[in-house]
């Protein structure tokens, strides 16, 4: 049984196994296809609330090109205790591979694909994973994690009666889970750079404390040719900016060694859905071609000295309840 050690240390690892409920995990699966002229999220998930009464596994589709968004409820969930293996009916899911076979009233998803070369954030004692060192604090009632900042995809998925080929195309993976959705968030991400070797993953949320309080949080981290730049709460990073609108953020960070400026814009966005109090009935919108642009200097205390910049597309921007975000996040 997974104990509270490896849980820390395993973020992929479903871990409802130790929880009661209120409780919900979800791992989101970005995928774009090598032309880029598809791209998709693919979610699964679980939730359980008290009584019971709304416990079930499901799985989303947001089509990033449409918007048009699926959310199909599950019949049967199982997860490996000490690994990250998730079967939902005849469907399937793990860090390297996803399996669909879904036909119902709502909608269709067949398909198999298989991931390669994951680089994941790394997890280590001192820092485990895109918490960094608040990983470690117990209770927590929300947590994420980045499983791949990017990989390549091989295979192909029919979703909706539309087949689209995403071998050769670069994928993207993360989690969350707890008691409760954050009460306002923005996600960004992309690995659609015109520098190669270079991706994305941000988030800012405002969450609850085990001690019935609030607290607001961000993690950031660049990654280009197998080097790490992360700012967060956890590693005295500061925020100099944070200017968001309902379809735009930038936002400027710095720790003592390094300044990142990301400045993203989104189009229209589609709708998925996330754990409420009670149910899966909260909707937030989410693009998934927003653009990108960013820069990152290096800092001496007197210079800031560029190191390099990159324009991205096809990007994941996520931007709910925004006023309250904006009260709680501190900027410098």
């Amino acid at each position: 049984m997974l104990n509270f050690f490896q849980s820390v240390m395993n973020p992929e690892w479903y871990h409802g196994h130790t929880h009661s409920a209120p409780f919900f995990e979800s791992w989101t699966y970005k995928l774009v296809s090598a032309n880029q002229d598809a791209v998709y999220a693919i979610i699964p998930g679980v939730f359980m609330n008290v009584g019971g009464s709304n416990n079930h596994a499901y799985v989303q589709v947001l089509d990033g090109i449409t918007g048009e968004s699926t959310y199909f409820r599950m019949g049967s969930f199982e997860a490996e205790p000490n690994g990250f293996d998730l079967r939902m009916d005849k469907c399937s899911f793990s860090a390297d591979a996803l399996s669909l076979n879904i036909d119902n009233e709502f909608g269709s998803a067949q398909g198999n694909l298989s991931f390669g070369n994951l680089k994941p954030w790394p997890t280590t004692l001192f820092s485990p994973g895109a918490m960094g060192k608040t990983g470690w604090l117990p209770n927590m009632k929300y947590r994420h994690s980045v499983l791949s900042f990017d990989h390549i995809i091989d295979g192909e998925l029919t979703l909706n009666g539309k087949t689209v080929d995403f071998s050769g195309g670069h994928g993207y993976l993360k989690n969350e889970w707890g008691v409760t959705y954050p009460k306002a968030s923005v996600w960004m991400q992309c690995n659609n750079f015109d520098m190669p070797e270079t991706s994305l993953s941000g988030v800012a949320y405002v969450a609850p404390t085990p001690f019935d309080s609030e607290f607001a949080a961000f993690s950031v981290g660049l990654r280009h040719d197998n080097q790490l730049f992360t700012f967060g709460n956890y590693n005295g990073a500061k925020v100099a900016r944070f200017d968001v609108t309902d379809s735009s953020v930038d936002w400027v960070l710095y720790t003592n060694k390094h300044e990142l400026t990301i400045k993203a814009t989104r189009p229209d966005t589609g709708l998925i859905t996330v754990a409420g109090s009670d149910d899966m009935d909260r909707e937030v919108g989410l693009s998934l071609q927003a653009e990108y642009e960013f820069q990152i200097n290096a800092l001496d205390g007197v210079r800031n000295m560029p190191l390099f910049s990159g324009k991205g597309t096809l990007g994941a921007l996520q931007i709910d309840q925004l006023a309250a975000l904006i009260k709680r996040l501190p900027t410098e």
